[in-house]
């Protein structure tokens, strides 16, 4: 059995700036918007334009292991409440970037103004070393801002 602290990726609440991320890691950042703990949080498009942003972690994913944890906030502008603008997925890649699973998938229609618990499963993977990604996208119109903060493997 896994403890609920194991470290199996490195710099989950990202206070530590990119460190163990690869990709746009300029988006760990303490600007605007509160983090969920600490100062800094993942920031993910909210332009208001066409744009693609991605982070990465190659990690070992311990066998007993179940879940990964995350807080997200969506904070949109998007002025509407049936339709997928912009988006952000949770993905697991094996070593050759291609895509095993998308884990999760978020959008403006979970605009929230606080962060919620997000647990996405991970049993399958167990025992197998992938790299967790995040992706968001945003179209042309209308910012969408994904954060992103204490990211875990429980």
């Amino acid at each position: 059995e896994i403890k609920a602290d194991a470290v199996v990726l490195a710099g989950g609440g990202f206070e530590s700036g990119a460190t163990g991320w690869t990709g746009d890691t300029w988006t760990i950042n303490s600007d605007t918007y509160a983090a969920a703990s600490g100062s800094k949080k993942l920031w993910l498009v909210g332009y208001g334009e066409n744009r693609t942003e991605q982070v990465q972690q190659r990690i070992t994913i311990p066998s007993g292991a179940s879940s990964l944890d995350f807080k997200l906030r969506v904070d949109s502008a998007e002025n509407t409440s049936y339709s997928r603008y912009d988006t952000l997925q949770v993905r697991l890649l094996d070593s050759s970037g291609y895509v095993l699973k998308t884990l999760g998938s978020y959008s403006n229609l979970d605009e929230s103004s606080s962060y919620r618990a997000k647990s996405l499963d991970l049993s399958a993977y167990a025992g197998r070393t992938v790299t967790l990604q995040f992706t968001a996208t945003e179209d042309y119109s209308a910012q969408t801002s994904f954060l992103i903060d204490d990211v875990a493997v429980r």
